[in-house]
């Protein structure tokens, strides 16, 4: 009876380690897929409400209202600004809130007396704040809209918002991006009757008085995305730019 309790304690003994073991390494196994987690697809938060104003400089509201814990937030802002001679490119600027905004692209037409810009601002305050726009010289026309989003490159500018390009006088603009990534742009128009090709973030054919107004956000599933008019209508002028994870 001693011998088997003696070979039993020293059999029990090689498996408790081996237990541990293998439990340690199911254990690390399965942080590692939950870490890979990183890189998700960027996803949309909350879509704003449109704002106009005629003949100001600057324009303002509370547009979006930004969730609270989201992971790796970020928030995109598309204006438009026409005028008859001023230049609406002047000294152009952004900020939620607080927070300055960062000018990705901006794209004007016709001796800069109409352009589309496009903003970026990573980690922005949650919750409500004032979006503001203004430029140096007053426009006829001011469109502003903004769209939150989560799971974008937190790293800097340049990695969350790569890839801004621009035109003018196409129907269409082709953004290099990549699978799990939104593309998003901007377009003015100076009669009506266009289609977005991707989901509105702007859509105003009655308020301006010089231009239609359009923004629009594409999710991507390759190398390039496309925005701009979906029924063949030639734009003024075009911006647009990847949003990264």
């Amino acid at each position: 009876m001693k011998r088997w309790l003696i070979a039993a304690a020293i059999l029990l003994g090689l498996l408790v380690p081996a237990v541990a073991f293998w439990q340690s390494r199911d254990s690390n196994y399965n942080q590692n897929i939950v870490a890979s987690g990183g890189g998700s697809n960027v996803t949309v938060d909350q879509i704003g409400s449109t704002i106009y104003a005629s003949n100001t400089a600057s324009i303002s509201n509370t547009v979006v209202t930004i969730s609270t814990g989201l992971t790796n937030p970020a928030l995109v802002c598309a204006a438009l600004r026409a005028h008859a001679s001023n230049d609406v490119t002047a000294g152009i600027t952004a900020s939620w809130g607080g927070q300055t905004m960062t000018l990705i692209k901006a794209q004007n037409a016709g001796a800069n007396t109409n352009a589309v810009f496009l903003f970026g601002l990573r980690a922005p305050s949650t919750g409500s704040h004032t979006v503001t726009l203004a430029g140096t010289n007053l426009a006829t026309d001011n469109f502003a809209n903004c769209v939150s989003f989560s799971n974008v490159n937190q790293t800097s500018d340049a990695a969350a918002f790569p890839n801004p390009t621009g035109t003018t006088g196409t129907t269409t603009l082709t953004v290099t991006s990549a699978n799990g990534h939104i593309v998003f742009g901007a377009n003015d128009f100076l009669l009506t009757g266009n289609v977005n090709l991707g989901t509105t973030v702007i859509f105003d054919e009655s308020l301006g008085i010089i231009i239609s107004a359009y923004a629009e956000y594409v999710a991507s599933s390759g190398a390039t995305a496309v925005v701009g008019s979906a029924n063949g209508k030639v734009m003024n002028a075009l911006a647009g730019m990847d949003i990264s994870n």
